[in-house]
């Protein structure tokens, strides 16, 4: 497809009277923010998608589902909210990264608590848990600190999106 398609597909073509939604052919197209993103979701029986994309920064989410009842928008968005400052962040540090320590590659992974399961991930230079019935990832990823040969301790509760700088 050519990218004059694709912007045409993304351009306002149709304003709700609540003058809250546009339409795009294909999209809906909404601020969220400081943010546009044009969206679409859609699905036929057991299966079930959310897709979300930012044209001005070319970040996006999508989501998909084999499960009636399911919110792949929902999700989707907490994506979008989850990675999108991360990549902001990242890209205005090009080269500047923190290195990661691999030797910790091997504690990542999901792992079932009291609770339910929690998966352990790569963050910025450390690890990072979010428990995986989670409906707001960003503000409940919990940043893991190490404190001595296989231990980890939570670190202070801050959102994931504060871990930033």
């Amino acid at each position: 497809m050519r990218a004059s398609t694709l912007r045409e597909m993304q351009c306002v073509h149709w304003v709700d009277p609540d003058w809250e939604t546009t339409w795009a052919l294909g999209f809906s197209v909404g601020r969220e923010g400081e943010r546009t993103l044009a969206r679409h979701g859609g699905g036929c029986p057991g299966y079930f998608t959310g897709f979300r994309l930012e044209p001005r920064t070319r970040c996006g989410t999508i989501v998909l589902t084999n499960s009636i009842g399911s919110e792949p928008g929902f999700y989707a968005a907490k994506a979008f909210d989850l990675v999108a400052p991360a990549i902001d962040t990242a890209r205005k540090a090009l080269g500047e990264a923190p290195a990661r320590n691999t030797d910790w590659d091997r504690y990542t992974g999901v792992y079932d608590n009291i609770r339910g399961q929690v998966a352990i991930v790569p963050w910025q230079d450390g690890l990072a848990m979010l428990e995986l019935g989670s409906r707001d990832p960003a503000n409940d990823m919990v940043r893991l600190e190490h404190v001595g040969e296989h231990t980890f301790r939570r670190a202070a509760v801050q959102a994931a999106r504060h871990l930033d700088g």
